[in-house]
C-alpha cells in the first residue's frame, strides 16, 4: 500500500530545503546585513519584558504544582483520544453553498451519488465456466442469493446491520434480480433455464450484467455517504455477508468511492503513524543526547502532551480526522522539538556560567521566548487565515493549527523550563568533550575507583570554571557553598593581613578543598588564587542532589571519597556525620535497587 510511504516521506523535501537555506543562504546573507542590535538584559523595559519576567517567578515559585497541572491535562486529553475516529468526509461547503444544494438535487434524481460495484465471477478451476448452459453465474441459485444480498442491503427481514452505520443510506441496488422478476411477476419456482434465457435477451436489448465473456456478473449499489467510514463499513460487512450468501462465486469490489475512501484513510491513518514513529526515533536520539533513557522521555514530553491535547480535543469535540487533519500532529511535533533543542541549547550554556539549574532555567526563557512567541503567533495568524474559506476542512485545519501551535508555545514557556528545573539535563556532547581516561581519573581523589564513564557523569551533573594565572577563586571571610576539584592547572592558598601576603599550601591537580562550605556555608578561612592556568570542578548541593536520584551508585562512591577525603584532613565530627547521613540515604537507595552488595 503506498499511502502510509507517501505520509512518511512527502515533508522531507521541503524540510531538507529550508535547512539548506537556514545552515547556507541565511547566514551569508547577515555577514553582509546588519541587523541591529537587540538588548537581552533581564532588566529590559517594556510589557514584554516585564511579562516574561513575570512568568520566570511564577515557575520560581510553582513550578512543581505547574508540571503536575500539565501533566493533569494530559491525562484528560488521553481519555479524549479513545473518541477517536478515521472519516476523511465529503461534506466540505457549508449546507447553505450553492454547491450542497445542486449536490442533494443530484442525489435525489440520481438515486445518491456514490457508487459501490459488486463483481462476481465462478470458482476458479470450475469445470462448468467452459460452458454458457452450466455457467455459475447464470442459475438460479445465484438470483436466489442476490436477492437474500438485496433484502439485506435493504434491511428486509428485520436485519439491522446497515441501519447501524451511521451516516449511511442505501438508495438502489441494481441487478438482475428486479428486472428478472418483473418479467416473470416474481421470482417463484425460477428455474436454471429462465435465467439462462433471460441473460441471452438482456445481452441483446439490455440491461447487461455479465460480461461479454459472460464470466463477470456486476451488481451497483448506489448510495449516500456522509464520509469515508461509512462507505468502509458497509464493504466490512459486504466482505462478511456476500460469501454467505454466494458462496459458490467469487467476490471483489471497486468504485471510485471506494477506492477513492480507502486512499483517504490509509493516507490519514499513514500521517498517524508517521507522528508516533517519529515521536519514537526523537526518543531515541534525545535518549543517546542526553546519556539516559528517563532523561530522553523527559525532554520529549513536552511535545507529547502537545499532540494528546490536539488528539484529545478532536476525541471531545467528535471531530474525526481526515486527510487535512491528520498533517497537524507532524507541524506540531516539527515545531515543538525545535524549540526544545533551542531552549535546552541556551540553558545549558547559562547552567554552566551561574552554576545553579533552577536559576539557568529562568535566565534561559526571557533569551528563547521571544523569538518563540514571535515565531508561533505570526505562524498561528497565517493559518487563522483558513477561517475566511468556505470548505469546512479548512476552516478545521486552519483553526486546529493554530490552536495546537499556541499550546505548545504555553508549554515550552512553561513545563519545558520546570521540568528542567527539576531534573537538570546533561548531553552527550558534552560527555564527549571531556578527555577524561583512567591516567587521569586515578589522580582525582574524589574519583578513585570510579570507572572513566562514571567520573564523566558525575563531573558533567557538575561545573566547570577556568581560571588564567593569578585569577582570584575567593577571598578570605568570603561566604562559600561549592566544592572545587583541580582538574588542570594548581591553586595557592594564602592568607593576607595588613597588605601582607602569607602563602600556606599550592595545591596540584587531584586535590579538593572547600569542603566546609558545600556542607554547611562556611566563611573562608583563606583566599585562593590561580598559581598557573587552571580548570576547577565546581561542587555544589545543587549538583549532589540529581546524581543521587539519577545515579544512586555514583553518588555511593562520590560521597564516600569524599568521606576519605574530608578524614584524612581531620575534619570535624559534626561534618562528618553530616556526610555520613548523606552517604547512608544514597547507600540504602542502592541497597534497596540491588546497585550495592
Amino acid at each position: 500500500m503506498p499511502f502510509p510511504r507517501f505520509s512518511i516521506f512527502t515533508p522531507r523535501s521541503p524540510r531538507i530545503s529550508i535547512n539548506l537555506f537556514t545552515l547556507t543562504l541565511a547566514p551569508a546573507l547577515l555577514h553582509y546585513i546588519h541587523m541591529p542590535e537587540i538588548a537581552t538584559s533581564e532588566e529590559g523595559k517594556g510589557l514584554l519584558n516585564h511579562f516574561f519576567r513575570l512568568i520566570a517567578e511564577w515557575l520560581r515559585l510553582h513550578s512543581k504544582r505547574l508540571i503536575w497541572i500539565w501533566l493533569l491535562i494530559a491525562g484528560f486529553a488521553g481519555f479524549g483520544m479513545l473518541e477517536l475516529s478515521i472519516n476523511s468526509s465529503t461534506k466540505t461547503f457549508p449546507e447553505e453553498s450553492q454547491l450542497v444544494q445542486d449536490l442533494k438535487l443530484i442525489e435525489n434524481e440520481l438515486s445518491g451519488t456514490d457508487t459501490l460495484r459488486l463483481l462476481f465471477k465462478a470458482e476458479t478451476g470450475s469445470d462448468s465456466q467452459q460452458s454458457s448452459a452450466n455457467n455459475p453465474l447464470k442459475t438460479a441459485k445465484t438470483i436466489y442469493g442476490l436477492k437474500e444480498l438485496q433484502d439485506w442491503m435493504f434491511q428486509v427481514n428485520g436485519a439491522t446491520e446497515i441501519d447501524n452505520i451511521k451516516g449511511l443510506r442505501i438508495d438502489k441496488f441494481h441487478s438482475p434480480v428486479d428486472v428478472l422478476a418483473h418479467y416473470r411477476m416474481g421470482l417463484d419456482k425460477l428455474t436454471d433455464e429462465e435465467v439462462v434465457q433471460f441473460f441471452k435477451k438482456t445481452s441483446e436489448n439490455g440491461p447487461r450484467f455479465l460480461s461479454t465473456a459472460e464470466d463477470v456478473l456486476q451488481v451497483t449499489i448506489r448510495m449516500r455517504s456522509s464520509g469515508s467510514t461509512a462507505f468502509l463499513a458497509l464493504r466490512d460487512m459486504l466482505l462478511l455477508k456476500v460469501p454467505e450468501l454466494l458462496p459458490h462465486l467469487k467476490f471483489s469490489y471497486t468504485g471510485g468511492g471506494v477506492l477513492s475512501s480507502e486512499s483517504a484513510n490509509n493516507i490519514a491513518q499513514g500521517q498517524i503513524n508517521s507522528v508516533f514513529l517519529a515521536l519514537i526515533i526523537v526518543f531515541v536520539i534525545l535518549s543517546l543526547l542526553f546519556l539516559s533513557w528517563k532523561m530522553g522521555v523527559i525532554a520529549l514530553f513536552p511535545n507529547v502532551i502537545t499532540i494528546l491535547i490536539f488528539f484529545g480535543s478532536l476525541g471531545w469535540l467528535d471531530i474525526p480526522i481526515g486527510v487535512t487533519i491528520s498533517v497537524i500532529a507532524a507541524i506540531a511535533l516539527g515545531i515543538g522539538v525545535d524549540d526544545t533543542i533551542h531552549f535546552l541549547s541556551h540553558y545549558n550554556e547559562n547552567a554552566n556560567k551561574l552554576r545553579n539549574k533552577r536559576e539557568a532555567s529562568l535566565k534561559t526563557l526571557p533569551i528563547v521566548a521571544r523569538p518563540m512567541m514571535f515565531s508561533t503567533i505570526a505562524l498561528s495568524a497565517g493559518f487563522i487565515l483558513f477561517l475566511q474559506s468556505e470548505m469546512e476542512s479548512q476552516v478545521l485545519f486552519g483553526t486546529f493549527t493554530a490552536f495546537t501551535l499556541l499550546v505548545c508555545l504555553a508549554i515550552d514557556m512553561t513545563f519545558l523550563p520546570s521540568v528542567v528545573m527539576e531534573t537538570g539535563l546533561i548531553t552527550v556532547w558534552d560527555y564527549v568533550g571531556l578527555k577524561f581516561d583512567e591516567e587521569f581519573i586515578a589522580g582525582i581523589d574524589l574519583f578513585q575507583n570510579m570507572t572513566v564513564r562514571e567520573a564523566k557523569i558525575a563531573s558533567l551533573m557538575a561545573y566547570t570554571e577556568d581560571l588564567e594565572q593569578g585569577g582570584l577563586l575567593f577571598s578570605e571571610g568570603d561566604i562559600g557553598d561549592e566544592m572545587y576539584v583541580i582538574l588542570e592547572g594548581s591553586i595557592s592558598i594564602f592568607l593576607e593581613k595588613n597588605g601582607k601576603r602569607t602563602d600556606l599550601v599550592r595545591l596540584e591537580k587531584g586535590n579538593t578543598f572547600g569542603e566546609m562550605g558545600l556542607f554547611r556555608k562556611a566563611e573562608r578561612s583563606a583566599s585562593a588564587e590561580a598559581a598557573e592556568k587552571t580548570r576547577l570542578l565546581v561542587v555544589n548541593r545543587d549538583c549532589l542532589e540529581p546524581l543521587k536520584k539519577r545515579n544512586p551508585k555514583i553518588a555511593a562512591k562520590l560521597f564516600l571519597n569524599l568521606d576519605l577525603i574530608i578524614s584524612a584532613l581531620g575534619i570535624c565530627c559534626s561534618n562528618l556525620l553530616l556526610l555520613d547521613w548523606s552517604f547512608r540515604i544514597t547507600e540504602n537507595n542502592c541497597t534497596r535497587h540491588g546497585i550495592l552488595e
